[in-house]
């Protein structure tokens, strides 16, 4: 949405529009951040196990 369309809606649309970008539901909010921590992890286990080897053959 342009800045010009939201400068055309009311007080009351521009809260509605808030409200539904910024939920009150944590899960929603939280949830892509702990998915991504826990792959994060998981390929830093994946890379110490390879940099182990890699350690131990060389």
């Amino acid at each position: 949405m342009s800045s010009a369309a939201l400068s055309q809606l009311s007080p009351e649309e521009l809260e509605g529009l808030a409200k539904a970008s910024f939920s009150d539901n944590i899960g929603l909010q939280l949830g892509p951040l702990l998915l991504g921590c826990v792959f994060d992890f998981i390929l830093l286990g994946t890379m110490l196990q390879q940099f182990q080897s890699w350690w131990a053959y060389c």
